[in-house]
């Protein structure tokens, strides 16, 4: 199924679709809160929005540390 970041944004309750444009392009980074709000939008199953969630905090660690954390 193909998905315009307009439907995407509105269904997610997210206030604009340039949002999701520049997530897409790399501009801005995805939150965890962004994408607890996208999952069910996009239709992800559970264990889908969980590895979304691992992929998103892992992403935004900061430390090697906070990233074997998140990983246990």
């Amino acid at each position: 199924r193909k998905y315009s970041r307009r439907w995407v944004a509105m269904r997610a309750g997210l206030k604009s679709p340039q949002l999701i444009s520049m997530i897409l392009k790399g501009d801005r980074k995805l939150s965890v809160e962004n994408a607890q709000l996208l999952s069910p939008a996009l239709g992800l199953a559970p264990k889908e929005e969980e590895y979304l969630l691992i992929l998103v905090e892992l992403e935004s660690a900061s430390h090697r540390e906070k990233q074997l954390e998140i990983l246990d």
